[in-house]
């Protein structure tokens, strides 16, 4: 519950903008991405479907090259919103929960490359490899906000720590509405967990935000964003519903030796 006057703190949540500064080594024990439209959400989707590892790249070229050197990796993600050359899927959820092709996705690894979340994924990455930095690096979505939620008040076990929840915004950084009720979304479950948690103003607005949206309006809401805009233009409409379920997947992709991973698994 939110922490009352009196009651020691044992969760601080703060809330930031992805840019280059936005991560620093020492920000918190848990760094939790929210690019919920729509790479955070291809994540879960992925890990469902029975992905062993997905490698996150900021460019093109750099899947590309990855691809050739190992010819048994999928390809997935996008590049302005489209498809790259050479990649086996774009960036939709949708299409790989349908899977109308019938990849089998189990036990392979996937290369995933987005105009914004792996972008924060990949210089979170570098930062803590760099900085040999200590924090736990997590995706949430509104997917699998539950999951990751739960998964981090056991992690947390009463102890004072801090959780960055870092939203990537739209390509070029800009606010993003998905984003904010996807980190609002996190919040919310981690309080319902029954953790004390102490809230930046950021973590609070984006926590209100998303409890005060009316369950009917929700779709509607991100429909009207600049994000849904550019999937509905690529062709992807159904990633808009897809990507506002809540809690569909009890999936928690963690980082692992430079790669995503399911946290339950072992």
């Amino acid at each position: 519950m939110p922490e009352r006057e009196g009651e020691a703190v044992t969760l601080n949540v703060d809330l930031k903008w992805y840019s280059g500064s936005a991560i620093v080594s020492r920000m918190s024990e848990y760094l939790v991405i929210v690019d919920a439209f729509r790479a955070t959400s291809i994540i879960p989707t992925l890990l469902d479907k029975g992905v062993a590892r997905i490698i996150p790249v900021a460019l093109v070229e750099e899947a590309l090259q990855m691809k050739e050197k190992n010819p048994e990796y999928i390809a997935v993600g996008e590049d302005r919103g489209k498809m790259p050359p050479g990649f086996a899927f774009g960036n939709s959820p949708s299409r790989i929960f349908t899977n109308a092709e019938n990849v089998d996705f189990n036990g392979k690894t996937v290369i995933h490359r987005s105009s914004a979340g792996t972008q924060a994924i990949s210089k979170a990455l570098k930062v803590k490899e760099e900085q040999n930095a200590k924090y736990t690096i997590f995706t949430s979505s509104f997917l699998n906000a539950g999951a990751v939620a739960r998964f981090i008040a056991v992690m947390n076990g009463g102890r004072d720590e801090r959780l960055s929840v870092l939203c990537s915004g739209y390509v070029d950084k800009i606010y993003a509405l998905e984003d904010e009720l996807g980190g609002g979304a996190l919040i919310n479950e981690i309080v319902a967990t029954g953790a004390s948690v102490k809230m930046s103003e950021a973590a609070a607005s984006a926590y209100l935000s998303f409890r005060g949206v009316r369950d009917e309006d929700f779709v509607q809401m991100l429909r009207s964003t600049k994000s849904a805009a550019k999937i509905i233009e690529v062709g992807d409409e159904p990633d808009i519903e897809f990507c506002s379920r809540l809690n569909r997947f009890e999936v928690v992709p963690t980082v692992r030796d430079g790669a995503i991973v399911n946290a339950d698994l072992k």
